[in-house]
């Protein structure tokens, strides 16, 4: 459950800044200023290569979300929350988090915030490994991955074509600090 809720955030992090580049003087240029790709076909057919689904299923999907929880959660956090508190260690492993995947810094940070609290709520690191695999598997090019970075040109600069990130957006700014309140309370592993 937390990995689809957690797939909110890419869309609100776009809505964010599509009403950011708003206030701040128009939405002119935005492929220029969104992390946004312009050429679908070069995407997919990146992902519908031998090479390319297999490097989606085994790095992206396997891989990557079993290394980055070991490192991130298991070691950074947990060093870091014995020294610094919890509120301290989650926000510096979600920075670290963060500028190891400069493309994607914001909803990084985001995401990582909701693995320490899963780690956190279930006191088990499966579980922030299993919802970032999860994760990751849902915003994989060939499911949701083309919605969140592919938009047409049509519409772009009007609110009313984000809507949906507009609705991710109201889940995460509400949603986010109850589930950061709620992981106050650390869940000790049962002894076997």
């Amino acid at each position: 459950m937390v990995s689809v809720a957690k797939v909110a955030i890419p869309f609100a992090v776009l809505g964010a800044l599509f009403l950011y580049f708003q206030i701040e003087g128009g939405t002119a240029d935005l492929y220029g200023k969104l992390p946004l790709a312009t050429d679908a076909a070069a995407i997919e057919r990146r992902y519908y290569t031998t090479i390319g689904l297999l490097y989606a299923v085994v790095i992206t999907m396997i891989a990557a979300p079993i290394v980055e929880e070991i490192v991130f959660r298991g070691f950074l956090y947990g060093a870091w929350e014995r020294e610094w508190g919890w509120i301290r260690a989650m926000l510096a492993t979600s920075l670290c988090f963060a500028l190891a995947h400069p493309g994607a810094m914001i909803r990084t940070f985001l995401g990582s915030v909701v693995f320490v609290c899963l780690l956190r709520r279930t006191g088990s690191l499966w579980s922030p490994i299993c919802a970032h695999m999860i994760y990751n598997t849902l915003v994989t090019w060939p499911l949701l991955g083309h919605v969140i970075v592919v938009r047409s040109h049509d519409g772009i600069e009007r609110a009313e074509s984000w809507i949906l990130e507009f609705v991710c957006l109201a889940f995460v700014v509400v949603a986010l600090p109850i589930y950061v309140w709620i992981a106050r309370t650390k869940r000790t592993p049962e002894a076997p």
